[in-house]
């Protein structure tokens, strides 16, 4: 594997991972807390309408702290278990296309430069979909510009694990973590009319709008395949647009390949993912440790787009096939926690074209969404 997977060096800025939930961090006071950026309705202060925001359980908290490095995250544990090293020797994403729709992303980190492309700012409907601070508490949490650098992160991973596709940047929440359903499906309506290969929704809400669910319709009648964070809070309650059958849901795997405390699951779960303390770019040249089922998504969506590169005669259902049918023997759970962890050099393999016929693939069951049959 190429030992600098982002091709550029960056200053070390430091961001250890606080415990999940609500709970205080150890060690010195953190200057922000980021949780996971997602559309869901909190509960009874906010009634369903097209608000979204983040999540309100289920956060990862992170602070500086001056140790991480640049080798530190192109040396992580997980690159290995996943054989990361081994995939790019056969795929590196070149001429593949990932929509990110999240809080933008900083054009100025050193790793990611010649790696990104503007495609629209949702939230301030210009050309720059930026991240940027606002300073302000304006959901009322105490928190201020919580889901800053939570694109970027993103950004910095699709970049390491996919060094060769091209991330284009739909910004759709501020830096608070909130954002509108309409932005939202118009920026994938966008991303699909613009070339998306791959959309990826590290994002969530209590309630399925029918604008996003016409922006999936949309997106798979037309062969894009759009990859889903199944949310942060440990519960198998539906959240959207992950429930939704055709995307994929990710959830998040620890070092153990068990499906982590915070990972929602259930019957929509399609495949998880490394979502534990994962190491990625920060706004300002600067690193992140964090936490959640977004990390994992982007994962996902970066060995799609491994798959797609090494065939692009594949439609998302083919893609999405091999995905499920190479993940680790003995990590999922058919309706709890889907195919199981996902293996970058087995999807690349040959001889996995789609899902073990002896698994059972019924509509409705949930181990293979309706519009992954094979």
């Amino acid at each position: 594997m190429n030992p600098n997977p982002f091709g550029g060096v960056a200053a070390p800025l430091s961001i250890l991972l606080c415990s999940l939930g609500l709970t205080a961090c150890s060690g010195d006071a953190p200057p922000s807390a980021v949780p996971e950026p997602s559309f869901d309705v909190q509960g009874a202060n906010l009634a369903y309408n097209d608000d979204v925001s983040v999540e309100g359980g289920g956060m990862s908290v992170s602070f500086n702290d001056g140790n991480i490095s640049q080798d530190h995250v192109v040396g992580q544990d997980f690159l290995t278990r996943l054989r990361v090293g081994e995939a790019h020797e056969v795929s590196r994403g070149s001429g593949v296309r990932i929509a990110l729709l999240d809080t933008g992303v900083d054009p100025h980190h050193p790793e990611l430069e010649g790696r990104i492309r503007a495609g629209r700012d949702l939230v301030d409907n210009d050309g720059e979909p930026w991240e940027a601070r606002a300073g302000q508490d304006n959901d009322g949490d105490g928190l201020f510009d919580e889901g800053y650098g939570h694109g970027t992160h993103l950004a910095g991973l699709i970049a390491m694990l996919a060094p060769e596709a091209e991330i284009v940047v739909y910004r759709v929440l501020g830096p608070e973590g909130w954002g509108t359903a309409t932005g939202v499906s118009q920026a994938m309506t966008r991303a699909v009319n613009e070339g998306a290969d791959i959309i990826n929704l590290s994002l969530g809400m209590g309630a399925s709008f029918r604008a996003v669910e016409q922006a999936l319709t949309y997106a798979a009648d037309r062969d894009v395949l759009v990859v889903t964070s199944a949310g942060n809070r440990g519960v198998s309650i539906p959240e959207y647009p992950a429930f939704w059958p055709t995307s994929i849901a990710v959830g998040s795997a620890g070092e153990d390949d068990a499906l982590s405390e915070f990972s929602n699951y259930g019957p929509h779960l399609f495949v998880s993912a490394p979502g534990e303390s994962i190491l990625s770019l920060y706004p300002g040249g600067g690193y992140a440790a964090w936490s959640g089922t977004s990390m994992a998504a982007a994962v996902v969506s970066s060995l799609a787009g491994l798959v797609l590169a090494q065939d692009p005669t594949l439609g998302a259902a083919a893609v999405a096939n091999r995905i499920a049918a190479s993940t680790v023997p003995g990590t999922g759970t058919a309706g709890i926690t889907g195919h199981g962890r996902v293996d970058f050099a087995a999807a690349l393999s040959e001889g996995i074209t789609q899902v073990d016929p002896k698994e059972p693939t019924e509509p409705g069951t949930g181990w293979t969404p309706d519009f992954y049959e094979p």
